[in-house]
């Protein structure tokens, strides 16, 4: 991996970071300041009602922060499409901000960026939680790939990045789901994918997604797929 070191100007310009964040006080600073080292472009959260500090640490390191309008990852992302499409950014590159994925990656994920419409940051199988998280995953990857004709993997990777104009017409849902419909439209619509092997860790903090809500995001998933096949 690392297939550059730098950015060069012209690709930097074309890209928003986003960090969606909910109550992160624990990671947030340590995240910022890692992405830094590695990203010199635009950085932004999008934050979910934190009721901790992380609003407050992330405006003192000068990361600029807005608002979420609901609940949810997809409401982020939402958002996030908005502002990256008002400063003419080409690209949205998003990650978690719990220091499971690692941004010394972020290079692997833009190299020859300018090639594709989503890139999908794939984590090692056995990295990933518990057993249900990586059955859900799987599971969750499986009826896209059967239904859309597809070789995407690990599409629940919060480690992605998007071209603008393909996905913010397309990014309806609120919920952590859109995770999985991203990859669904890029099938759908004949996007160019690239897969990029990432390091994972164990989060910093308390999940946000328990095994019932895992459930009821892979029932959206195959009801929306129902939808659209319909």
């Amino acid at each position: 991996m690392n297939k550059t070191n730098t950015l060069t100007p012209s690709t930097a310009d074309n890209i928003a970071f986003l960090l969606p964040t909910l109550n992160e006080e624990d990671s947030v600073k340590r995240m910022i300041l890692n992405i830094k080292q590695n990203y010199q472009g635009l950085l932004f959260i999008v934050d979910g009602f934190s009721t901790d500090n992380t609003v407050k640490i992330a405006t003192e390191l000068g990361v600029p922060v807005y608002s979420r309008l609901a609940y949810g990852k997809g409401s982020a992302i939402q958002k996030a499409l908005e502002i990256a499409a008002l400063h003419g950014k080409e690209y949205l590159l998003f990650t978690d901000c719990d220091m499971s994925y690692d941004p010394n990656n972020i290079m692997d994920i833009l190299h020859d960026l300018d090639k594709y419409d989503l890139v999908i940051g794939v984590r090692p199988l056995k990295t990933i939680g518990s057993v249900s998280r990586r059955v859900g995953n799987v599971i969750a990857t499986a009826i896209i790939n059967i239904i859309y004709k597809g070789k995407v993997q690990d599409s629940l990777s919060g480690f992605k990045c998007l071209r603008v104009n393909k996905f913010k017409p397309l990014i309806k849902e609120d919920g952590f789901v859109v995770e999985s419909l991203i990859c669904l439209y890029a099938l759908k619509y004949n996007m160019s994918i690239n897969l990029v092997p990432i390091n994972y860790y164990e989060r910093v903090g308390t999940s946000k997604m328990s095994t019932a809500k895992g459930i009821k995001e892979l029932i959206k998933l195959i009801k929306t797929i129902w939808a659209d096949r319909l």
